[in-house]
């Protein structure tokens, strides 16, 4: 498996929110995958997203949830082997669309205005 590229563009989302990485603040994690993405919405915006990390031996690491949480609570689960390819999402003062799709050609999407999102997180990676 090819190491994946990220490209973020510039940084999107309300006043008062902080950039993260939870490989950085969570070191012990790097060698898990993503195993799920929980997400709150509330009428139009994302407001809080959180990531699951499985290790090797099945253990389960919940990382913060960065923003708040809202209304509609929703989750993406990843099978084993699977991985997220691309993000898209739409932003102006607030993010207010998000698609994760996956190398299984899996897909889940949420918020408003769907059909006009922007790239603005894309994961370049050898599909095979």
């Amino acid at each position: 498996m090819s190491t994946p590229v990220f490209l973020p563009t510039s940084q999107k989302g309300g006043n008062g929110g902080t950039k993260y990485d939870d490989l950085a603040t969570y070191p012990q994690i790097t060698n898990y995958r993503l195993a799920k993405i929980n997400y709150w919405t509330n009428s139009s915006i994302i407001r809080g997203i959180q990531f699951e990390w499985e290790g090797p031996r099945g253990e389960i690491f919940t990382g913060d949830v960065h923003g708040g949480s809202a209304d509609t609570f929703r989750s993406f689960t990843l099978n084993p082997g699977e991985r997220i390819v691309v993000i898209t999402g739409r932003a102006g003062s607030r993010v207010d669309a998000l698609t994760f799709i996956t190398n299984q050609g899996k897909h889940d999407s949420s918020g408003s205005d769907l059909d006009a999102c922007e790239a603005i997180f894309v994961v370049l990676e050898n599909l095979e």
